[in-house]
């Protein structure tokens, strides 16, 4: 069902559509939908029957990552072919398995006005996630750029990390925006002190072409001192 975005995940998200829900395989400790979906990974028929209109920005896949390896591309196909009906809206795809969202764009048609985040929560190994390795997604996140679609990451939620790993893992993306945000839910992850977190904002802020987006909930780890 195509939603209005009310919640504070992505402030320029008009609209939610999840035509694949249902359990993340990825199992991310941090997930803020872990506790509450419990069904397995579905594609939603009757939300093909959704009008998704004009002038929207929406975020396709907000529940579950619909890229994950055990989500078949024939669902990914017909995703695809239903937001072609509709070519007026923007559509924003995250997933922290870039390889299959390559597979997908090379084997259908995508829409044109499309973006491509992956999820990049350090340049360390927290093993927080089931989902393919940081340096796995900045590879093929890095080819889809190559390819002239618009990528994305989205550095939430921040995990104590390595400077210079960091920032080339972001590079290697070619990203047009970096989000950057903490954890709300009070995981108990490892995190960065203030003075690492303003370098790296400062850092980011100096490439070229890429527009840093800064999540309200940074605040809490900008006011450590």
């Amino acid at each position: 069902m195509l939603r209005e975005q009310k919640g504070n995940m992505y402030e320029w998200v008009t609209h939610t559509w999840n035509p694949v829900s249902g359990k993340c395989p990825h199992n991310c400790i941090y997930c803020y939908m872990k506790g509450i979906v419990k069904r397995p990974l579905h594609l939603d028929q009757k939300s093909f029957k959704d009008c998704l209109g004009a002038g929207r920005v929406i975020f396709i896949g907000s529940g579950t990552d619909m890229f994950c390896r055990q989500v078949p591309l024939e669902w990914i196909k017909r995703v695809f072919q239903h937001c072609n009906l509709f070519p007026k809206n923007k559509y924003f795809f995250q997933s922290k398995n870039p390889r299959r969202f390559l597979e997908s764009v090379e084997s259908f048609k995508y829409p044109k006005n499309i973006q491509f985040c992956t999820t990049i929560e350090s340049d360390l190994d927290h093993g927080v996630s089931d989902a393919p390795t940081v340096r796995e997604r900045a590879y093929y996140t890095g080819l889809i750029a190559e390819m002239g679609i618009e990528t994305a990451v989205t550095i939430e939620p921040i995990m104590s990390f390595t400077q210079r790993g960091l920032i080339d893992l972001i590079k290697t993306c070619s990203p047009m925006l970096v989000n950057i945000g903490a954890d709300s839910k009070g995981h108990g992850l490892s995190e960065p002190d203030d003075l690492q977190l303003e370098r790296l904002i400062s850092t980011l802020r100096g490439l070229d072409g890429v527009k840093i987006h800064k999540k309200r909930n940074l605040v809490r780890l900008l006011k450590k001192r």
